[in-house]
């Protein structure tokens, strides 16, 4: 009697840990595809509601990505991140709307994504978080423009306003080197106009708000829709 006890004791061991050994298996799967875990970090808080939705990303019931960039915009600067770019959807009732981000942190050979959407038809908020490439800044001007020309109109024989002052196009000049080199389909911006600089093309597409793609020969950069820049230019009306 005490054998079989003891194997029946051993059995309902082996079925517990058998048991604890399938859940944990069933729940590591569903991190399956991602290459950040929040939960798992120490500098990247989880918006409150998000769970593992499959593949690489997290969901919530209902339309939540304006309070979860909302939420990012606050909390990361506060663990050490800086914002490198933010796009967020301009129709909010559009499906799909939702926002891109990128941020980094001093220290990190990698950059964060947080990525989100709203679906309507599962009425659910998607949030993709992921590691990627740091960003780079090809040069693109070698030497300080002597002149610079400024179409308003993307079109070739569009007239363009000569700029001639060496310091402020030297400035023009580090500002478009420093923009960032942009792989991914570009946002439509409905500002275009284009710069000539010593027969070098740059088309610019921009939004006062939003950001500045710089497109030429050599590829697209994106920057921040600096203040400077505008002015500088003085491609749009607004400056």
């Amino acid at each position: 009697m005490r054998t079989r006890g003891l194997i029946m004791t051993f059995l309902s061991f082996l079925l517990a840990a058998g048991g604890v050994y399938f859940y944990q298996m069933e729940k590591e799967a569903r991190y399956n595809g991602m290459s950040i875990v929040p939960e798992r970090t120490k500098d990247i808080p989880l918006f409150n509601g998000l769970q593992p939705g499959g593949g690489p990303s997290y969901m919530i019931e209902g339309r939540h990505w304006e309070e979860i960039l909302n939420y990012y915009k606050e909390v990361l600067p506060e663990n050490g991140w800086t914002e490198v770019f933010i796009h967020a959807s301009s129709n909010l009732e559009e499906d799909g709307a939702g926002f891109m981000s990128t941020w980094i942190k001093p220290g990190q050979n990698w950059e964060l994504a947080i990525d989100a959407g709203y679906f309507k038809q599962n009425n659910r908020t998607q949030v993709i978080f992921d590691k990627k490439s740091i960003s780079t800044a090809t040069e693109w001007i070698k030497e300080s423009p002597k002149e610079i020309c400024i179409k308003f109109k993307v079109e070739v024989y569009y007239e363009c306003i000569k700029l001639t002052d060496t310091h402020s196009n030297k400035q023009i000049a580090e500002l478009v080197n420093s923009a960032l080199d942009w792989e991914k389909e570009r946002i439509p911006y409905s500002g275009k106009s284009m710069i000539d600089i010593d027969s070098f093309k740059v088309e610019v597409y921009y939004d006062l708000e939003k950001g500045i793609y710089l497109v030429s020969n050599k590829g697209t950069k994106w920057m921040k829709p600096e203040q400077e820049f505008f002015m500088l230019t003085r491609i749009s009306k607004e400056y």
